[in-house]
């Protein structure tokens, strides 16, 4: 087992702002069409309002509102899936250039449903006190990477 220093650090708000740049940097790309330019903007709404909704889960006042935001957040990060799943099609963007991030998508949605699980099964416990995301531990499976 990994002691404090060497654990390498999972910090999802972080992450959430690495992916909506992400989304940003596509959206510059995807052509200047009609289609392309309803995809980035779809692409856009669903990819920020991910680290948006893990953001406004952190402030959250109560248990049951972090909980709900958290799956808010992983809603957006599904729908931002399938946005970049469509730009990724022939004569949109480069495939080489949406595969990455396709699986940092899925990685989120995956690293969100844990912590919504557990946020939920918290909120359903009596008096239970709030707890941030950062306290969360996220499987070693779903390691965060830089990109």
């Amino acid at each position: 087992m990994r002691n404090a220093e060497t654990k390498p650090k999972r910090d999802i708000g972080e992450r959430t702002l690495r992916f909506a740049l992400r989304i940003v940097k596509l959206a510059n790309a995807l052509p200047q069409t009609v289609a392309g330019e309803i995809i980035a903007r779809q692409a856009m709404r669903s990819g920020t309002g991910v680290g948006a909704n893990v953001e406004e889960a952190q402030a959250a006042s109560t248990p049951k509102k972090f909980s709900r935001r958290m799956q808010i957040a992983q809603s957006e990060a599904r729908v931002a899936m399938y946005w970049r799943r469509l730009a990724s099609e022939p004569g949109m963007v480069k495939r080489e250039r949406i595969n990455g991030s396709l699986t940092e998508a899925d990685e989120l949605v995956r690293i969100l449903t844990v912590i919504s699980k557990r946020a939920s099964k918290r909120s359903k416990m009596r008096g239970a006190p709030l707890i941030p995301y950062s306290a969360f531990n996220i499987p070693h499976s779903i390691e965060m990477r830089c990109q």
